[in-house]
């Protein structure tokens, strides 16, 4: 093909069955985008992918501290996860405050989502305004190793299934710091004996351990020593 032109050799009796095939399929995919869709994810698909080492996983409740209850008598999960969390930045205050401070923020219904710099890297946090949840996602970013390459905030909307009585919509509630997760992943060798959790990119096992945020923990820093310790396989840094 040149320009525009089609080329084809060989016997015309049996060019013609071929040619005549040609002409419908070209008339059939001239108006479509065959190639575009796939390619409009490519550059995303290709970036560095890279397993995380360290994740942290922050979650909030509507109560300062226990007991708490359901969000508006609804059962609600509360929770942003970090990936490629900073080692350096995993102190009591600084994740504290991250997530609002000891007053804590305003979950609500608007959505911000923001690309990191890793093909792996994803974050999302909910809150009551647009600027509510920008400020709260960018704090909570600021804890990764990872830079916010691009960022969405979209408000979800009263329509269809989601009723301001179902499960699924988001009362502006007032919300704490009530817990993080940290967890530490290291690649299994290929020959290890060792059963880990399976995944694309290999088997990994999971150190893993529950701090919580309403005081802090006298063995915080302890525990953050002995979560963080390094493997024969993994992150060095």
């Amino acid at each position: 093909m040149t320009d525009g032109k089609y080329v084809f050799t060989g016997h015309e009796e049996l060019l013609k069955p071929v040619i005549s095939l040609f002409m419908s399929l070209n008339e059939m995919l001239e108006d479509k985008d065959v190639g575009e869709i796939m390619c409009d994810t490519l550059p995303i698909a290709v970036r560095g992918k890279r397993m995380p080492k360290i994740i942290l996983a922050c979650h909030w409740q509507n109560a300062p501290r226990p007991p708490y209850k359901p969000i508006n008598g609804k059962r609600t999960r509360i929770v942003c996860s970090v990936p490629m969390v900073d080692r350096k930045k995993l102190e009591y205050e600084r994740i504290v405050r991250a997530m609002g401070g000891e007053n804590g923020y305003t979950w609500g219904h608007w959505k911000a989502t923001a690309e990191m710099s890793e093909g792996n890297g994803k974050m999302t946090v909910f809150a009551s305004t647009k600027s509510g949840a920008i400020d709260r996602l960018e704090a909570m970013a600021d804890l990764s190793s990872l830079d916010i390459l691009s960022q969405v905030a979209t408000e979800e909307l009263v329509k269809g299934v989601r009723t301001k009585s179902s499960d699924m919509w988001k009362d502006a509630t007032k919300v704490f710091p009530s817990y993080c997760t940290i967890i530490n992943q290291d690649l299994i060798a290929f020959n290890d004996r060792k059963k880990g959790v399976q995944t694309l990119d290999g088997d990994f096992s999971r150190k893993k351990a529950k701090l919580w945020l309403h005081f802090k923990p006298s063995d915080w820093d302890k525990q953050i020593v002995e979560l963080l310790k390094k493997s024969s396989i993994g992150d060095d840094n």
